[in-house]
C-alpha cells in the first residue's frame, strides 16, 4: 500500500497490488498499473496512463486529465477536471456495473479536446458540473448518462444508452441519444424547473428511442437544430 499526506510522484513505471490512499496529490508522470486495489487522492495530475484492474479511483479535488484511465471499478472525479494535451479516455467497461461520476467541479479543456467515456452495459456517467470542451471537442459516451450539469460547448455529443437530461445542452455538432438498444434506451427530461433547451448549431438531433418527461410529468422542452433535422425515432 502507498499512503501519505504530501505529494507522491510516479516518475518510473509502477505496478502495484496495494491500495493508494493519499490526502495530497498523486502526480503520475510514468505508467501506473494498479491490480485489484483502490486509488484515492485529494488531487490528481495525470501525465501518463493509469491502467489495470483498480477497484475504484476517487479524487476529492481537482484532476488534470493528461492521459487515459482504465479501471475495473467506479471512477469519481469530484473537483474541476481539466482535459489536456489530446483526446482523453476513461474506460470502466471491464466491469458491467462500474460508473463514472464528475462532481460539482466543472469539466474544462486547454483546447478543443475530445472526451471519451466508455462503460459496461449497466454503467452510467453522472455530470454534476458544467462541461466546456469547445466547439470541436466531441463528447462520446458508451453507456448511460445523467446530465445534471450544463453542457456549455462541445462538438458532437453521442450517448448510446438511457439518458436523463437535467440541464441545457449546446453543441456545434450533432446530438444522438440511445443508439445501442433502439427503443429500450429512453431519454428522460428531468430539469427541476424552467425550459430544457437542446441546441445543435445547424446539425441533427436524433432520439433513437423514446423521449419522455420524468415520471410522466409536464416538462417544457425546446429543441433547436437550426437548418438541420430533429429525428424522433422512438
Amino acid at each position: 500500500a502507498i499512503s501519505g499526506a504530501g505529494e507522491v510522484e510516479v516518475d518510473g513505471t509502477l505496478t502495484t497490488t496495494g491500495n493508494i490512499n493519499l490526502t495530497g496529490t498523486l502526480d503520475v508522470d510514468a505508467a501506473l498499473t494498479v491490480t485489484a486495489a483502490s486509488i484515492a487522492a485529494q488531487t490528481l495530475e495525470l501525465g501518463a496512463a493509469m491502467s489495470g484492474t483498480a477497484t475504484s479511483v476517487t479524487i476529492g479535488g481537482a484532476t488534470t486529465l493528461g492521459a487515459n484511465i482504465t479501471t475495473n471499478g467506479n471512477v469519481t472525479l469530484t473537483g474541476q477536471t481539466n482535459v489536456t494535451g489530446a483526446a482523453r479516455t476513461i474506460d470502466t467497461s471491464a466491469n458491467a456495473n462500474a460508473n463514472i461520476t464528475f462532481g460539482a467541479g466543472n469539466i474544462v479543456t486547454d483546447a478543443n479536446r475530445n472526451l471519451i467515456l466508455t462503460m459496461g452495459s449497466a454503467g452510467v456517467v453522472e455530470f454534476d458540473g458544467s462541461v466546456t470542451l469547445g466547439g470541436s471537442g466531441d463528447l462520446t459516451i458508451t453507456g448511460g448518462a445523467n446530465l445534471d450539469g450544463v453542457i456549455v460547448s462541445a462538438g458532437v455529443l453521442g450517448i448510446t444508452n438511457d439518458t436523463n437530461i437535467g440541464a441545457n445542452i449546446t453543441t456545434d455538432g450533432a446530438q444522438t441519444y440511445g443508439s445501442t438498444n433502439g427503443s429500450s434506451d429512453a431519454t428522460i427530461i428531468d430539469k427541476g424547473s424552467g425550459v430544457t433547451t437542446l441546441t445543435a448549431t445547424n446539425n441533427n438531433i436524433v432520439f433513437f428511442s423514446t423521449l419522455n418527461s420524468v415520471n410522466g410529468g409536464a416538462k417544457a422542452l425546446t429543441i433547436n437544430a437550426g437548418t438541420e433535422t430533429v429525428n424522433l425515432d422512438g
